[in-house]
């Protein structure tokens, strides 16, 4: 229904989309991708650092999509050196563009693991990204007004279900934000 209406979908790979954290083998979402339902993005990396390659319609891969005057980026998850990574990235983004990135990453005090970010990776994406959409936490989260967590739509552990409700009683919805 999404491609009948021409809306598009933007999807970067998350740490359970994968068998392997390196893993170049495909994953449904590639399948996806494939089948034109949506655009699956990837910062690949190398010696020099991150590879930032517009989007190929042909080989459904890259890490850039330009659409409607707003460039996306899929950083997606990068594990343990996502703060080293992520300023990597927002260092080669053109500073004259509208950027969303993608990145399936959390604040490093929830995150409890290396690869989360902290408030001075932040900072640094806030001055080249204008809306940073993020994963891997799945509990709702909006840092700054700026960066959306949405959380994840299904529970993984009982404890979780405490975050369909907010503060106030209200139910929230998870897995997916308006923006």
């Amino acid at each position: 229904p999404l491609r009948q209406a021409g809306i598009p979908v933007i999807a970067t790979e998350g740490n359970h989309d994968q068998g392997f954290l390196h893993s170049t083998s495909p994953t449904w979402l590639h399948y996806l991708a494939e089948e034109d339902l949506l655009y699956l993005l990837t910062t690949r990396f190398d010696a020099q650092g991150p590879r930032l390659e517009p989007w190929d319609p042909r080989s459904h891969q890259g890490s850039l999509l330009d659409l409607g005057g707003v460039r996306f980026v899929g950083a997606g998850y990068l594990g343990a050196a996502t703060p080293h990574k992520v300023r990597q990235i927002a260092a080669r983004l053109d500073p004259g563009l509208c950027h969303v990135m993608l990145l399936h990453a959390g604040p490093d005090y929830f995150v409890g693991e290396g690869g989360g970010f902290s408030k001075e990776d932040l900072e640094a994406l806030r001055s080249r990204v204008t809306y940073l959409a993020l994963g891997h936490i799945h509990k709702p989260m909006v840092h700054g007004g700026w960066a959306c967590n949405p959380g994840s739509p299904e529970n993984t552990d009982l404890s979780e279900a405490r975050y369909e409700v907010a503060t106030d009683g209200r139910p929230r919805p998870r897995g997916f934000a308006r923006v």
